[in-house]
């Protein structure tokens, strides 16, 4: 999503929100896209930090094996577009809700005609821009294996 996106959609709130007298609005859109790029202070996370390693997406390869993924989004049949406008609403949600691990299914090209997964590369290209995304990484076979990530949300 663009910032130009960002700022007609808040607006549309902002001005539906006027009507109802709910002055929350800008606030719930700063917590969402917050100015400061959503820097998270990673001399914080350790033992004495509050919450959980997971909650900023810096788990342990083992910790991070260890989860269970509390969330899935299936991108088949999408274009690339539409997956990333799909990956952003996914993980907006998944972190508002409080989840810390998801699995996204993009594919593993199969039946495309390059014979590639065009979705995982996009998929991919994505999580590493996003700023609630965390590590992620294929599951297992039985998770979805090459055609699959999970995904910590941070």
């Amino acid at each position: 999503m663009n910032f130009g996106e960002i700022l007609n959609s808040w607006e549309e709130t902002r001005h539906d929100h006027r009507n109802n007298r709910d002055e929350t609005a800008m606030d719930e859109w700063l917590e969402r896209y917050p100015p400061d790029g959503s820097t998270i202070d990673k001399d914080a996370i350790g033992k004495d930090a509050e919450g959980s390693r997971a909650q900023y997406g810096q788990a342990t390869h083992s910790e991070f094996v260890k989860m269970r993924h509390e969330a899935e989004l299936d991108l088949h049949g999408m274009t690339s577009a539409q997956a990333a406008a799909a990956i952003d609403g996914f993980l907006c949600n998944a972190h508002h809700s409080g989840l810390h691990k998801v699995l996204i299914i993009h594919g593993k090209g199969l039946h495309s005609e390059s014979g590639e997964s065009v979705l995982a590369t996009a998929v991919r290209t994505c999580l590493q821009r996003h700023r609630l995304a965390g590590r992620f990484e294929n599951p297992p076979r039985k998770y979805g294996g090459r055609g699959a990530l999970w995904v910590l949300v941070r």
